[in-house]
């Protein structure tokens, strides 16, 4: 029998806005640093929000094998440190 495990993937407000990559990309890739032979396509996916707005913001399902990918340049607007660092640069 094959065993299904659900996972909690959790955003910090405060380095990246969930809200807005939930609003809009059509897939939102997280960073799996532990227990990645043991997330499978199909698992269930909560995403929790955490501070002061804590929360489940999205349920989903898992979409690929873990797996080393470049992060396109939608989702780093959604780092908010990669954001202000861009920001505060001379000249922007």
């Amino acid at each position: 029998m094959v065993q299904t495990r659900a996972w909690f993937f959790q955003s910090n407000p405060a380095h990246y806005d969930i809200d807005s990559a939930l609003g809009t990309l059509d897939r939102v890739w997280w960073r799996v640093p532990q227990h990645t032979s043991e997330i499978h396509i199909g698992d269930p996916v909560v995403l929790w929000r955490s501070d002061k707005k804590a929360g489940i913001v999205g349920l989903g399902r898992v979409v690929s094998e873990p797996q080393m990918r470049v992060m396109d340049s939608a989702e780093k607007l959604l780092f908010l440190l990669t954001r202000r660092a861009l920001m505060t640069r001379p000249g922007r």
